[in-house]
């Protein structure tokens, strides 16, 4: 039975995985069947249905349904920290996702604490300075600059600059360990 429910998971990640990527290839909507299928199925309950959940979040902010893609990352986040063995690396991605769910729809004070909790969480796995932090930190600098505080965007710009100088500089990628992140291509 283990297996079989671990099956369930994995198969519903790489539905979901494709979806975004239809999302991406054709439009956001031909991703919505397969992902909400996915979702409504009692079977996926674990891994599977926090990934489908932040897919769909994902989707929701292409589809610019804002209070959706909220509600959807809000529901990913406590799907993930329900999952055993959930991965402190997926818990700060869907943090940071979180965030960018509460900047779209103007709840900037939420949005800038949940930005600096991922950013916390990025720090405390030594993963500050790869592209995941690197694109929470240009998420919250967008985000003061809206919200009409651009002194508070500009330092955080400036740290973004001076890592990519450092990254064009240096011969290979400062951890290469980054590169697999599996929320990296949604942030495009």
């Amino acid at each position: 039975l283990m297996a079989d429910s671990q099956d369930e998971e994995a198969r519903a990640r790489l539905i979901c995985g494709r979806a975004v990527a239809i999302a991406q290839a054709q439009s956001p909507e031909a991703a919505l069947p397969a992902i909400d299928q996915q979702l409504r199925s009692i079977h996926v309950r674990s891994s599977g249905r926090a990934e489908c959940l932040s897919d769909r979040a994902i989707i929701s902010m292409h589809l610019d349904d804002r209070e959706g893609a909220l509600r959807y990352a809000q529901e990913a986040l406590a799907a993930l920290k329900a999952t055993p063995l959930a991965s402190r690396r997926h818990i700060a991605n869907y943090t940071s996702l979180l965030a960018e769910g509460y900047y779209g729809v103007g709840r900037n004070r939420e949005a800038f604490s949940t930005f600096a909790e991922a950013l916390e969480m990025y720090a405390e796995l030594g993963f500050s300075r790869g592209e995941d932090a690197t694109t929470t930190r240009n998420n919250l600098a967008v985000a003061y600059q809206t919200a009409g505080q651009p002194l508070r965007a500009l330092p955080i710009f400036e740290e973004n600059l001076a890592l990519m100088k450092e990254r064009i500089a240096a011969p290979h990628p400062v951890r290469s360990e980054e590169h697999t992140s599996e929320l990296q291509s949604h942030h495009d």
